[in-house]
């Protein structure tokens, strides 16, 4: 029947979860980082407005039926807490979505919300918010869902929050999502600055994003990381100490 049926497919789904739960418990012990390439991640599956994998954990109930449910198990590190992100960072991340989604056409920028300074101020203005969910309540997302159902897949609410600071939710390099990458590397730059350097970010955070994730090479310490921004080819020559700094902070 199918109560029966939707009861064997929720102590599927739950014992799939306890079993990533305990896999990532046992993992923590060995390992200070996490990234999707790791043994604990059984599998992968697209989503629909990310391009990169999320980990997945298939349990088998009765091998002779082999009746399975699949649990994904999303890093929500690799997302930027938008409860405590400036507004300055809010404002990158909408822009890039929306270039996202428009695609590289400057033309099209305009076609959606998102690239006005007003915008990032509406969503600062309104937290703390408990769910993403609540974000269609703004102006900014109920004028497009479309523009809305992307968006949603960069922020969380869920996220590490750092106590020693009120203002710093950091954010996994080696899992984070390339749009992700360039908003904060932007975060720190006006807009004349950004017009100086933007291929420079544009090209460092692909770089990134390659080494982790189609080269499997993760950043292990954060002398790794800042050598590999230091001697990137044509990476950071235009950024100063300070602004270095300012960017770290954002990553874990």
């Amino acid at each position: 029947t199918n109560y029966y049926n939707g009861v064997k497919a929720r102590y599927l789904a739950e014992a799939g979860i306890q079993e990533a739960i305990a896999r990532l418990r046992e993992h923590v012990k060995s390992s200070a980082f996490d990234y999707e390439g790791e043994e604990w991640c059984a599998g992968a599956t697209d989503a629909e407005w990310i391009s990169e994998s999320a980990p997945v954990y298939t349990v088998t109930s009765n091998i002779a039926t082999n009746e399975t449910a699949t649990v994904e198990i999303v890093d929500e590190q690799r997302k930027i807490n938008i409860n405590n992100a400036s507004q300055q960072l809010l404002r990158w991340l909408l822009y890039n979505v929306s270039r996202h989604v428009c695609g590289d056409d400057p033309g099209n920028y305009g076609e959606l919300p998102g690239n006005a300074i007003p915008d990032a101020q509406e969503i600062s203005n309104n937290s703390p918010y408990e769910t993403i969910e609540q974000l269609k309540q703004l102006d900014v997302f109920q004028e497009n869902e479309l523009f809305y159902d992307s968006f949603k897949e960069y922020v969380t609410v869920d996220s590490y929050r750092d106590r020693n600071s009120s203002y710093r939710s950091p954010v996994n390099i080696n899992t984070a999502e390339l749009w992700t990458l360039r908003s904060l590397f932007r975060y720190d730059y006006d807009d004349d600055d950004y017009d100086m350097i933007q291929w420079r970010i544009n090209d460092l955070s692909e770089a990134i994003y390659d080494r982790v994730h189609d080269g499997g090479n993760p950043f292990t310490t954060w002398s790794d990381f800042k050598s590999f921004i230091d001697t990137y080819d044509g990476g950071v020559s235009l950024f100063d100490n300070d602004v270095v700094e300012g960017v770290n902070s954002n990553f874990n």
